[in-house]
This record gives C-alpha cells, structure tokens and sequence, in this order.
C-alpha cells in the first residue's frame, strides 16, 4: 500500500466533529470543576465564596496574569484564583476549537478554502485573548 493510499484512508477515518466534542466537552467539565474546587476550597478554609463581581478585565491575558497570579501566594485567595482559573478555561475552550480546527485543514484535509477562513478566526480570536482590540 503506498503512502498516499495509508494517508487517504486515515483522512477518510478520521473523526472530526468526535475531537471536537472532546474539546468543547472537555473544557466546559474542566471549567465547572475549577469552579467547584472554587467552591469547595473556600468552604474547606471557612471563608466566604470568592466574589465573582470583580472578575472583569479587559483580556483574558490580564484577567490571568494581573489578577489572577497574585492570588496564588496566599491561601485564603485561592478560591478566587480558581474562579479565574475556571472563567479562563471556559473562555479559552471555543479558542482551541478554532485552533485545532485550523490545524485540520491545514494538515489533515488540506482545504486552503477553509484553511483560510478558519485562520481569520483564528487571528481575529487570538487578538481577542491576548489584548483588548477586539
């Protein structure tokens, strides 16, 4: 069987939409847990639940590394870190759909049609995770 043969039929075999269930069920679970252990320490620490008010920032970047990494150094703020920690997954979890998504049709199907509409996104949503453009 030579390599274009193998290649087609795992092409042919390969189950997209599966992976992506994967992802977007996968980040949607690891979200809630984040969210729960949230809770869970707090109750755990006797302290009130982390307020969820303040969680507002103009990024995803600086929602993480400005306020959510200072939280680390302290006990009593890891409930709140694990708030961010949950938001950030969720937020990121339609990201790294687009991203393998993108990577599909780049490396797998090889459809630059699609390759290039998927990239747009994908330039459009970086933008929007790493500053605040968008």
């Amino acid at each position: 069987m030579t390599r274009d043969v193998r290649r087609a039929l795992w092409v042919a075999s390969f189950d997209m939409e599966s992976l992506i269930s994967l992802i977007l069920q996968g980040g949607v679970l690891l979200s809630t847990g984040l969210v729960a252990a949230s809770f869970a320490v707090s109750w755990m620490l006797r302290l009130p639940p982390a307020p969820s008010e303040n969680l507002h920032a103009r990024s995803l970047t600086a929602l993480v590394i400005l306020q959510g990494l200072p939280l680390a150094e302290s006990p009593a703020s890891w409930p709140r870190l694990l708030l961010i920690l949950g938001v950030a997954v969720l937020m990121l979890t339609p990201y790294t759909r687009v991203l393998v998504t993108t990577l599909y049709f780049a490396a797998v199907h090889r459809s630059w049609k699609h390759l290039a509409f998927t990239g747009i996104v994908l330039i459009l949503a970086t933008l929007a995770v790493l500053t605040d453009w968008l």
